[in-house]
């Protein structure tokens, strides 16, 4: 929920779809924390 907060603003509706593409552009912080995450979970669910 964290990482889906960072995205989209928003822990509960994540509709970041928009006309046109989406609500708002990623910083490249926040690809690297989400990238990140990505990998502590990834690992966590290896077993």
């Amino acid at each position: 929920l964290d990482l889906m907060e960072l995205a989209t603003g928003n822990r509960v509706l994540h509709a970041t779809n928009a006309i046109g593409g989406v609500r708002r552009d990623l910083t490249p912080e926040v690809i690297s924390k989400i990238s990140k995450g990505m990998r502590q979970l990834e690992d966590r669910v290896k077993y």
